[in-house]
């Protein structure tokens, strides 16, 4: 999996991402379990990262 796929993914986790890409990127996920793989770390890292933000403010 190269780099500009994993930033591709990410951009869409991030709902920063154009409609066309994402419906490929869609399509990667149903048949590629790796790329399925990272897309759930990615949305893994973000739930962890909005729970300390919910920690640490004041």
């Amino acid at each position: 999996m190269n780099e500009s796929i994993r930033e591709q993914l990410s951009a869409m986790a991030d709902g920063e991402i154009q409609s066309e890409s994402t419906r490929f990127l869609l399509k990667r996920l149903d048949r590629d379990p790796e790329f399925r793989g990272l897309w759930e770390r990615y949305h893994l890292i973000r739930d962890c990262l909005r729970r300390q933000d919910h920690v640490l403010a004041p």
